[in-house]
């Protein structure tokens, strides 16, 4: 257990919370715990305390979580600060506006809760939520420059104070995000989602769905060729050599996985297709995804060919899929990563799937979900841990309508409750070492948590036009009341917080 400087052994200030660790009366037998990592992934999972796709979830455990984690955002907000938020890691250098470590992230997961408006948490989130949005414009361009990462860059500071400024009914806050989203670079030497220029095209989609801004499109576009331009191909796969620290000129690694690798680009791309083929649509075009000289047609092949390049370099694992580290390695990712892992490809394959109606790019999302014996395992966070997992298992549960998904998430809310820790008296989801930020501490479970409990799309990423959803619903498995797959031409909601 981890404990603050100068705290004694034993100390009451973070104990693990009443459940399987320290209740014996409520931990399973070896029978049952036996039973349960056979299982497959997805099967055989409980749904007793699980609300059908597309309905909020309900928990007594889960609101407390949520209510306690707002008043311990609450008191840890301290706007006189360089920082909203504090950290306990070292973290002394990152953009005190970014999504994964600054006030942004933080703002997201506020304006989500402040949306639902729970019982339990009153006016609180929404009061909070003025006050960070007007820390965060307050310190908007106080940067050296603006960086494209949707991560660690302004792009993801664009999404959250547009959703804030909505939420507000704040005009002149939206065209302060916009503007900012403008400034976004539209080429680099990076290419990805978290540090990159992925992440701006990603944002700059998000708000053009919102704001229908011509700007943000050809910029978005243009952002799309720039990526294309810089694929490193080696006949049908695709990938894209990222450099191995921020700025290098020198030293790139290429890797699957979404915040830093193939996975993530792909998912600009494909929504990148889609927004050339509604541009197409408004000037009287009909797209043609066979034209290969066209836009839209070369953002289609790169994204399905992205798409089969994760198929081919898939590595079976007791009935999930992982991938390696690097293309051409053997070393393999453990754990829950959206960054670097399976959840991760599973947000981009479930994207692919309900974008192309290609069952085999369902099947592989589906066994991207993590299996029983991964979450004791696990850190909560969303980036490297059980939030980011259970982001993707509700986005299984919304494009395929399969009610086994959100029952697995419940699962891991479940995990995440049983690790909870007591600290002044809250019970927090996340190890106070790992801070109040979105990436790895407090705000990012909850937003997870949040989702869970009152339904909604996902965080960061934009909506997704879909083709027949026919061959994204396993047939072999009942759909829940709710299901999203019912029309031949729908936006799956997937994206957007």
């Amino acid at each position: 257990m981890c404990r603050r400087k100068g705290e004694k052994r034993g100390s009451d200030r973070m104990k693990v919370s009443r459940g399987p660790l320290t209740d014996p009366n409520v931990r399973w037998t070896t029978a049952a715990a036996q039973a349960y990592l056979a299982a497959e992934p997805g099967a055989g999972r409980p749904a007793a305390r699980v609300a059908p796709p597309g309905r909020p979830g309900s928990g007594e455990e889960t609101d407390r979580l949520l209510a306690d984690g707002i008043e311990h955002l609450r008191r840890g907000m301290s706007p006189q600060e360089p920082y909203l938020w504090r950290s306990d890691r070292a973290t002394v250098h990152h953009d005190p506006c970014d999504a994964w470590r600054g006030a942004a992230g933080v703002l997201a997961t506020l304006t989500r809760a402040a949306r639902h408006r729970p019982s339990t948490i009153d006016n609180t989130a929404l009061d909070l939520v003025k006050q960070a949005a007007a820390w965060v414009d307050a310190r908007l361009y106080e940067v050296s420059r603006i960086l494209p990462g949707l991560s660690f860059g302004r792009a993801g500071t664009a999404i959250a104070l547009y959703d804030a400024a909505v939420l507000l009914g704040d005009s002149r806050l939206a065209a302060r995000a916009v503007a900012l989203a403008h400034c976004l670079p539209v080429c680099g030497p990076n290419a990805d989602v978290t540090n990159g220029v992925s992440g701006a095209g990603l944002a700059r989609i998000r708000l053009w769905q919102a704001t229908d801004d011509p700007v943000l499109r050809d910029d978005a576009l243009a952002g799309a060729e720039a990526v294309l331009a810089a694929a490193d191909r080696d006949g049908d796969e695709w990938r894209w050599s990222i450099p191995s620290t921020t700025g290098a000129t020198s030293g790139t690694h290429s890797s699957y996985g979404f915040g830093h690798g193939l996975a993530g680009i792909a998912t600009f791309l494909l929504h990148a297709a889609e927004v050339a083929d509604r541009t197409a649509a408004a000037k009287g075009a009909t797209p043609r995804r066979d034209d290969l000289s066209g836009l839209s047609a070369r953002l289609w092949r790169a994204a399905r060919g992205a798409g089969e390049t994760l198929l081919r370099a898939a590595r079976p694992d007791r009935g999930g899929l992982f991938w390696p580290a690097t293309p051409d390695g053997d070393d393999r990712i453990d754990g829950l990563h959206w960054c670097n892992g399976s959840a991760g490809a599973g947000m981009f394959l479930i994207r692919l799937a309900a974008a192309t109606g290609d069952d085999r790019f369902a099947s592989a999302a589906r066994r991207c979900a993590p299996a029983a014996h991964s979450l004791w395992t696990s850190p909560p966070g969303a980036c490297c841990g059980l939030a980011g997992a259970g982001q993707l298992l509700l986005d299984l549960a919304d494009v395929t309508g399969e009610s086994r998904w959100r029952a697995d998430a419940a699962r891991i809310g479940e995990v995440i409750a049983d690790q909870a820790v007591a600290v002044d008296g809250l019970r927090i989801s996340a190890e106070p070492d790992n801070g109040y930020a979105y990436g790895a501490g407090t705000a990012g479970v909850l937003d997870f948590l949040l989702r869970l409990r009152h339904g909604g799309p996902g965080p960061w990423l934009p909506n997704l036009r879909t083709a027949p959803a026919a061959a994204v619903a396993d047939p072999s498995v009942s759909m829940g009341a709710g299901s999203l797959v019912n029309g031949p031409d729908r936006t799956v909601p997937i994206g957007q917080s």
